[in-house]
């Protein structure tokens, strides 16, 4: 007795992959059109803290807020859409900056910033 199996090819079509950084996701994969990430690397490091030190910041994009917590010392990235963004403390400890915290950031991007808290 011969039996015949018969199979179904089920295609699948992806067409947006997400990257997940903090708080936000952002689609860095649309429609078939390979677009790099677009990403803010930041950098925070503080001298005479104790070990690590909670600085508690807001990340805005796009009039949105995508992150609002304690960023940990040393490097973090998130994803960001192409647009505005600032980098705010959410306190008076007065940081400063280098680098590029706040402005625009274009389709593919990397930009990178650095916070340095001194209390010695």
């Amino acid at each position: 007795m011969n039996h015949i199996i018969k199979g179904i090819i089920i295609v699948v079509a992806i067409t947006s992959i997400l990257a997940v950084g903090a708080t936000s996701m952002t689609p860095i994969f649309r429609q078939g059109n390979a677009q790099a990430p677009t990403i803010l690397h930041i950098n925070f490091n503080c001298i005479s803290c104790q070990p690590n030190y909670p600085f508690p910041i807001t990340i805005t994009n796009i009039n949105h807020i995508i992150f609002s917590g304690l960023l940990p010392e040393g490097p973090t990235s998130y994803f960001l859409y192409p647009g505005s963004f600032a980098v705010s403390p959410e306190d008076n400890r007065n940081p400063s900056y280098s680098g590029v915290c706040k402005g625009t950031i274009s389709a593919g991007q990397n930009l990178y910033c650095t916070i340095l808290l001194d209390f010695s």
